[in-house]
């Protein structure tokens, strides 16, 4: 079913954007999860190699099991290597992936793009460990993102044999208020795009849908003709500046670079950014959208 982006967004423009306190309410019961600052100290201000191994040493202190998948590929700037982590949970008929990449640009500490994403992923592994799966869940921490998105089209083309129905990627989730849903436009999402927003509604987590959004491991998925949604947080402030940039009129464009994208690839993406609150909201909504797609995937 293709979703009528129009539509979307001249609702979104007039209710979301500008109104509807009930997108933007925020659960106090929930409290940050202990450790995240800790845990993604290990990745700041490291080398991708080092960022992957202090990733492997917190799985096997929460004793889970993993598998690292080196790759040679050709991109427009020659040769490319990289590896990519993978946890597995299950062993069904069908396969989904739930993703973030672990590698940073040279610049800045790469905590909030995508540090504690990956660190995320780490806490939801633990959380899943001991359950029973119906399907086969892959983790995966994808190389080489910042480079053109190659670790997660290696990753597809390692498993082009395997039945993967659905994948989740998470990226920029280190700090602000509300959730980030995208992107939209793309057809035959509607199942992940009304899982998200059901969940995040339970637990009375602001969120934002974005028709267009921002380029992640998501599209390598996309051009897979494989579901996906790409999960982000921020700000509420930043995260309508970030919407307008993508999907405003040009009379409600921003003038310059959203602040949102300010922190990313920049000395301004730092520890002092982080909020483990943002961490947390994140962490939850993804711990339950796995829990029920795993029982919706037939």
């Amino acid at each position: 079913m293709k979703i009528k982006t129009g539509l979307i967004i001249k609702v979104l423009l007039i209710i979301g954007l500008f109104g509807s306190d009930a997108l933007y309410a925020q659960n106090p019961d929930i409290k940050p999860l202990p450790g995240l600052l800790d845990d993604l100290k290990l990745l700041a201000d490291k080398t991708n190699a080092e960022r992957l191994e202090a990733l492997t040493t917190i799985l096997s202190e929460k004793e889970i099991a993993y598998e690292i998948e080196p790759f040679t590929a050709e991109s427009r700037r020659g040769t490319v290597n990289g590896r990519n982590l993978v946890v597995t949970f299950g062993s069904g008929a069908k396969d989904f992936v739930l993703g973030a990449h672990y590698d940073k640009v040279t610049v800045g500490s790469g905590v909030v793009d995508n540090g504690a994403s990956s660190i995320i992923l780490t806490r939801v592994a633990e959380a899943l460990k001991n359950e029973t799966f119906n399907n086969r869940l892959r983790i995966v921490w994808f190389d080489v993102e910042e480079r053109g998105l190659i670790g997660s089209a290696q990753f597809i083309e390692t498993h082009k044999d395997d039945p993967i129905v659905s994948m989740i990627n998470l990226d920029v989730n280190g700090y602000g208020d509300t959730m980030m849903f995208g992107p939209t436009a793309s057809t035959g999402m509607h199942r992940l795009y009304e899982l998200a927003q059901s969940v995040a509604m339970k637990n009375d987590i602001g969120f934002i849908l974005f028709p267009r959004y921002g380029g992640g491991d998501d599209i390598s998925f996309q051009r897979a003709d494989i579901e996906n949604i790409s999960i982000g947080v921020g700000p509420l402030g930043e995260v309508r500046e970030f919407w307008l940039a993508y999907n405003g009129l040009d009379a409600y464009k921003p003038a310059g670079t959203p602040v949102i994208f300010t922190n990313m690839h920049s000395e301004n993406d730092a520890m002092d950014k982080i909020q483990p609150l943002a961490m947390t909201y994140t962490y939850t909504v993804i711990l339950e959208m796995i829990k029920q797609l795993d029982k919706m995937i037939k």
